[in-house]
């Protein structure tokens, strides 16, 4: 998550100034960050020159954002357990 972090801050940046004329702010969702750099970890320090690489993380960092939207809170429900066991170790019969 630190390498994602220090990856993601300059592409934030950018999509902080690109957001402003929209009604939402946007983040980079960090999910796919985390995704994208586990895919090319090895890459970044078997390459000499790692460049191209860090271009091509940047691009896809931004492309894959998503709208903040402040306010929304959808809390889990939560189902009681039935029987107060666990399937397994129910009776047969």
């Amino acid at each position: 998550m630190n390498l994602v972090a220090a990856l993601s801050h300059p592409a934030q940046t950018l999509v902080t100034e690109n957001s402003k004329a929209k009604i939402h702010t946007y983040k980079i969702n960090e999910t796919q960050a985390l995704s994208k750099i586990k895919d090319s970890i090895v890459l970044l320090f078997n390459q000499e020159n790692i460049f191209d690489l860090l271009r091509k993380l940047l691009n896809l960092f931004i492309r894959s954002i998503e709208p903040v939207r402040p306010g929304r809170n959808y809390p889990r429900k939560h189902k009681p357990m039935g029987g107060g066991c666990y399937v397994s170790y129910k009776p047969a019969r």
